[in-house]
């Protein structure tokens, strides 16, 4: 068997299930956003989308896409 075609077959399996999961949270914690259940600190909410975006900005580069991305019109910094 071609281990690169089996590398690439592997990938395929499981790439887009832990990108579909990764989807599912996002809307999850997109309930948070629902002002009459809950209240939140606007900097603070700022600074948790910044990490999570500085770690999906860092993914992208491992794979070799570049991406930028800005919070409140600051660009994210990676270090």
């Amino acid at each position: 068997m071609d281990t690169t075609e089996s590398k690439r077959q592997k990938f395929a399996r499981i790439f887009p299930a832990r990108v579909q999961k990764i989807r599912d949270q996002l809307r999850i914690l997109g309930n948070c956003s629902s002002k009459s259940n809950y209240e939140w600190d606007q900097t603070k909410v700022e600074t948790f989308f910044a990490l999570i975006l500085k770690e999906i900005v860092t993914l992208a580069k491992s794979f070799g896409v570049p991406v930028t991305a800005q919070v409140s019109s600051k660009d994210i910094e990676l270090y």
